[in-house]
């Protein structure tokens, strides 16, 4: 029961946040020069974080790619990374295990 209430919630809150995004395009985009400097675009990006990832990770993919997108960063072809990229690059960045138990290193060495 508990699990269906936090996916429920999740899925509501990623909807809201994709409701955010479709705004800016609508609303705020048309009022600014054309800037994008990564394809796809960062709004494009967001929506496609938010739907691979759910709205915790997805908002963090989305920060670190905004973050990234200045006039003295990077250019070109970025996309969404797939969820298993995700979890084996956070594996090596902070030590923790998949949740699925999969990874790039093995638990068990052979002696």
């Amino acid at each position: 029961m508990l699990h269906r209430l936090v996916s429920l919630t999740g899925r509501g809150l990623g909807a809201v946040m994709i409701g955010f995004v479709q705004v800016y395009r609508l609303c705020f985009s048309p009022l600014l020069p054309p800037s994008c400097r990564h394809f796809p675009t960062c709004s494009t990006y967001a929506i496609e974080a938010i739907r691979k990832h759910g709205p915790v990770t997805g908002f963090g993919l989305t920060t670190w790619r905004l973050l990234r997108c200045h006039p003295w960063g990077a250019w070109g072809y970025d996309p969404v990374p797939e969820v298993g990229l995700w979890n084996r690059a956070r594996q090596r960045l902070f030590g923790r295990p998949n949740p699925t138990g999969s990874g790039l290193h093995s638990r068990h060495h052979p002696s």
